[in-house]
C-alpha cells in the first residue's frame, strides 16, 4: 500500500486491536513497575476496574502505535506518529506521570522497530 493516509488508517485499525488483546499485559507491566496506588482513580471514582482498563488500553495502544508506524512507514514517519500519539496528548492532559508512562512505552516501541528494521528488511 503505498498511499500514507491508507497505511496510517490501516496502522491505527490494528494498532486498536492489538491494544484490546494486549492490554492486560501493559496493565500489569505498569503497576508492577510503577507499584502504584489506584485507590484515588480520578474521574472513574468507584470504578476502578474502568480505570485500569483504560489505562492498560493506552500504554498499550501508544506502544503499538509507535512500532507499526515506524516499520510500515517510510517517509514522514514522525508526522503520522504524531498524528496517531495526538489523542494521548488530549487525553494525559494535566496528568503528567500517564504521558511519561506514554513516551516510555513510544521509545520502547521505536526501538524495537529499529531493531526489527535493522534485520529484517520491510519493503
Amino acid at each position: 500500500m503505498k498511499n500514507l493516509f491508507g497505511k496510517s488508517v490501516l496502522i491505527f485499525i490494528i494498532s486498536i486491536i492489538g491494544s484490546l488483546v494486549f492490554n492486560k499485559l501493559f496493565l500489569k507491566i505498569y503497576i508492577i513497575i510503577s507499584n502504584q496506588n489506584f485507590n484515588d482513580p480520578g474521574l472513574f471514582v468507584g470504578l476502578p476496574e474502568v480505570y485500569l482498563k483504560i489505562i492498560g488500553f493506552l500504554l498499550s495502544y501508544s506502544f503499538f502505535i509507535a512500532i507499526l508506524n515506524f516499520i510500515f512507514i517510510e517517509k514522514k514517519e514522525w508526522l503520522t506518529w504524531f498524528i496517531l500519539f495526538l489523542p494521548l496528548i488530549f487525553i494525559s492532559f494535566g496528568v503528567w506521570q500517564i504521558f511519561l508512562w506514554y513516551l516510555a512505552m513510544t521509545i520502547f516501541g521505536c526501538g524495537l522497530a529499529w531493531i526489527i528494521k535493522k534485520f529484517i528488511k520491510i519493503k
